[in-house]
């Protein structure tokens, strides 16, 4: 049980992603045509890098997909059944700016540690020459007469020699969203450039991010994309038995009564299909069973049983997770408040971002509401017309119980919000505790 504990953990690697063999055909398609099709020296005349955007939401296994895909062709290349290539694996949320986006990817080619302005000019001159022939605009300083020495001594090699293929993984890519979209762009545009060796993968949680890019940008994008659907009850139910047979030498799924792993999947498909959800209730659930069983007096007809994990331990977990304080507040919250915070989860999902100002969480509630029948939205006749003030006040509140982190209402309309708890407690909360009242917005949130 303590192995299934440590092959249910989030940062275990399966050996295999099940239910996503369709998403997984399409993202090895393309990275076989990028291996296969692109880079300087190809036999081809001309060569383009590609692009290529994935969507979906929290926890349907984009990035892992993508990254068992890499491992795939990783070997495949160590047995020169693929051509060589690098693989870089970039997460937008671990970068103080988008604009490090620069350092990170030069970094990580060349080994050549700079600031993000200077990293932009190398990059740019790596994929369009000295003279910068795209025309792409680059911030900061820093001449391009250093670039050609950077990148000889750098791991992508140089001096007019092949370059192998670079493929670039860009995750959580809508932190990367700025007002001039500058970053994105450069990402995107040094791709289509003639011979070039790069392609890019985005990753994102919002399925029409793209729409909402510049022209400019959207047009460097393309149109292929791969979309992951939430994960279905008998989906998630798949892939914790899967893990469980991962144990070498144990029958994982002894371990586990079947009633447990439906309920389980039941439970959280319900939700969101977050089947990160699943693998955490489980090995909680498998934690429970191991301290029920070392509780247990010696003697007693519990201690001479196999331990097995339950409905009873599941429930637990699931009480644990969703009695946490932060979910008694939820409950409790008035209805307003509530709606309030659904409205937050709407345009946050709406914008791929991390925060929204006032003014559009405003816009957002009043768009919505319009659509939705008064005697369904009824909690008052003021939110058939949601006022700034009211919803600051509202803010306000949440943000002294630690339910969202707000700026200060010096800044008013532009007063920047961001979610503080998972966005499936509250959606589990209006579902649970929200009443026939609250019907409207927890469907919303589902959808």
């Amino acid at each position: 049980l303590e192995r299934a504990r440590a092959a249910l953990t989030l940062s275990a690697t399966p050996r295999h992603i099940p239910c996503r063999e369709e998403e997984m055909e399409q993202i090895e398609e393309f990275v076989h045509g990028c291996i296969s099709g692109s880079g300087v020296g190809s036999s081809k005349k001309h060569q383009q890098g590609r692009c290529l955007y994935i969507s979906g939401v929290p926890g349907t296994g984009k990035t892992a997909t993508v990254l068992e895909v890499m491992r795939q062709f990783r070997r495949k290349a160590e047995r020169e059944e693929v051509g060589p290539f690098q693989f870089v694996e970039l997460n937008a949320l671990r970068l103080p700016t988008p604009q490090h986006a620069y350092s990170f990817l030069l970094e990580q080619l060349t080994g050549w540690q700079t600031t993000p302005g200077r990293a932009a000019e190398e990059l740019n001159t790596m994929y369009f020459g000295a003279s910068g022939a795209s025309g792409s605009s680059v911030a900061g300083g820093g001449g391009a007469n250093a670039s050609a020495s950077v990148v000889r001594r750098g791991k992508s090699g140089g001096g007019g020699g092949k370059r192998p293929v670079t493929i670039l993984l860009v995750d959580e890519m809508d932190q990367l969203v700025t007002r001039s979209q500058s970053v994105l762009y450069n990402i995107f545009e040094w791709p289509m450039h003639r011979d070039s060796c790069l392609s890019v993968i985005g990753i994102a949680n919002t399925i029409d991010l793209p729409e909402r890019f510049l022209p400019r940008v959207l047009s460097r994008l393309g149109l292929q994309r791969v979309a992951f659907q939430p994960y279905s009850q008998q989906q998630i139910q798949c892939i914790i038995r899967s893990r469980l047979e991962d144990l070498e030498g144990c029958d994982g799924g002894t371990l586990f009564d079947r009633q447990a792993i439906e309920y389980v999947a039941r439970k959280v498909a319900a939700v969101s299909g977050d089947v990160r959800r699943a693998l955490e209730l489980c090995r909680r659930g498998a934690e429970m069973a191991c301290e029920a069983s070392s509780g247990a007096e010696e003697g007693s007809e519990e201690a001479g049983q196999r331990v097995v994990v339950t409905i009873r331990h599941i429930d637990g977990a699931i009480k644990e997770m969703f009695g946490a304080s932060h979910m008694k507040l939820l409950e409790a919250l008035p209805e307003l408040d509530k709606i309030v915070l659904g409205f937050l989860i709407l345009e946050l999902k709406r914008s791929g971002t991390i925060e929204a100002s006032l003014e559009d969480l405003v816009t957002r509630a009043k768009r919505t509401l319009k659509m939705i029948p008064a005697d369904k939205s009824a909690a008052g006749g003021s939110l058939q017309d949601p006022q700034i003030n009211e919803i600051s006040n509202s803010v306000t509140q949440l943000s002294r119980m630690k339910l969202v982190v707000a700026e200060a209402p010096l800044k008013h309309r532009q007063r920047k919000v961001a979610l503080n708890i998972p966005a499936d407690d509250v959606t589990y909360s209006i579902g649970n505790s929200g009443g026939e009242s609250l019907k409207w917005m927890h469907k919303l949130l589902k959808g």
